[in-house]
């Protein structure tokens, strides 16, 4: 593999680890950044380059339907 491969390798690994448990916090990519011994503009990247190849439609928290109800501020 060539190091475009590993990274790309490296960046889906990432999505899929933190696909259920995404952090709800100020600066959520560098609380993934910290974890993967990473930086958190790093770790921008290595997502946008998968949205920018289309791999991602969107990152963020995702929220069971009907746990929230209609006072919460999101």
């Amino acid at each position: 593999m060539n190091e475009t491969t590993d990274t790309r390798e490296r960046a889906l690994e990432l999505a899929e680890s933190w696909q259920r448990d995404f952090p709800l916090c100020t600066l959520p990519f560098h609380a993934i950044g910290d974890a993967a011994d990473m930086t958190g503009p790093e770790i921008l990247e290595l997502f946008g380059n998968l949205t920018d190849d289309g791999t991602l439609a969107r990152i963020g928290a995702t929220i069971r339907p009907n746990t929230v109800g209609a006072s919460t501020l999101a």
